[in-house]
């Protein structure tokens, strides 16, 4: 188990500035997600969501 709760290959996605003109959604793994969303910049203003199936 990761330091979340779920497995590192649990599908994970982000989405940054969800309904601005800026709007990125990043898709990933527990184990890959926080790489990916440090790779475009994101700080805060994203909703993180696991899905745990």
């Amino acid at each position: 188990m990761d330091v979340v709760g779920y497995p590192p290959d649990t599908e994970v996605f982000v989405a940054y500035h969800a309904s601005w003109a800026d709007e990125e959604i990043v898709t990933g793994t527990v184990a890959d997600i926080s790489d990916k969303v440090e790779k475009i910049g994101v700080k805060r203003g994203a909703m993180l969501l696991i899905n745990p199936s």
